[in-house]
């Protein structure tokens, strides 16, 4: 995307708390986003913002805790995630409204010589007629557009609501299908079977001794014995503990921090966040 919308309200509001480091971090992060149209790279974050010292990449990662979430595919953002889908619609129909440009021809005819005031006129004339003509072709081209291709009803919530995986890559040829197959008639259906779940929970993990471990839950609604956790995080620096986490029960997720550093660690408090994919 080469534009996107910008709310200064919004962003005043979520923003206020940010640091000039953060808020330069949080500018960024969301610019390339919109630019690529995909999550920033798990690794790449210091890179985009340009963070080189210490205090740079604590901004850095201040920022994406707070307003990101990392998945399988990078760290995503809802909300940029919203609008991108949004706005796919429309930049395809304006690429496809561009093909249809350029002037007609004959719409600007060789000197009459008339006075120049007469063949001013005339030319203008000539200009406006032609451009009328343009304007209805468009109209007619576009009207034909509309009826061979159905409304993309859904199709936002669908590409949202759709984890990330190596069948979700283009999404313009997925548009494309959901039209030419008309699928916004059982969007519904195909949201519900595709739909991730995700929950999170504040922890703050005892002291572990190196070998241990400690184990707590996450609530997961709709979660069942035999699903899939396919991401797990926490919002601080783990230090070498390990993360790992499974469906134990009806709409609950375990979680286990294991020390396996060679040392005793204290984490801090901080968030879990959890997704499982239906199996």
């Amino acid at each position: 995307m080469k534009f996107y919308k910008r709310f200064p309200g919004d962003i005043t509001i979520k923003t206020g708390h940010l640091t000039p480091s953060q808020f330069g971090c949080y500018d960024r992060l969301l610019d390339h986003y919109y630019a690529t149209e995909k999550p920033i790279p798990a690794n790449g974050a210091y890179s985009i913002c340009r963070a080189v010292t210490p205090a740079d990449r604590h901004a850095c990662d201040s920022v994406l805790g707070e307003f990101f979430v990392l998945t399988g595919a990078g760290w995503e953002q809802q909300r940029a995630e919203e609008m991108i889908a949004e706005a796919l619609p429309r930049i395809e129909a304006a690429k496809a409204n561009g093909k249809l440009g350029g002037r007609p021809k004959g719409s600007i005819k060789k000197p009459t010589g008339l006075i120049l005031e007469t063949q001013g006129a005339t030319q203008t004339a000539d200009l406006q007629k032609g451009s009328q003509s343009q304007s209805s072709s468009l109209r007619s081209e576009v009207s034909k557009t509309s009826s061979s291709h159905p409304p993309a009803g859904g199709f936002a919530d669908f590409w949202l609501t759709w984890p990330k995986s190596e069948r979700k890559q283009d999404k313009a040829k997925c548009l494309e299908h959901w039209q030419r197959h008309c699928l916004a008639a059982i969007a519904e259906t195909i949201i519900a079977d595709v739909r991730e779940l995700s929950g999170s929970a504040t922890y703050d993990p005892a002291s572990l001794a190196d070998g241990a471990g400690a184990t707590t839950t996450v609530t997961v609604t709709g979660a069942a014995l035999g699903d899939y956790v396919d991401n797990l995080s926490f919002s601080n620096d783990l230090q070498g503990v390990i993360l790992s986490g499974y469906v134990s029960a009806a709409n609950t997720v375990a979680v286990r921090f294991q020390n396996e550093s060679g040392g005793v660690l204290d984490l801090a408090s901080g968030t879990i966040r959890v997704i499982v994919r239906k199996k």
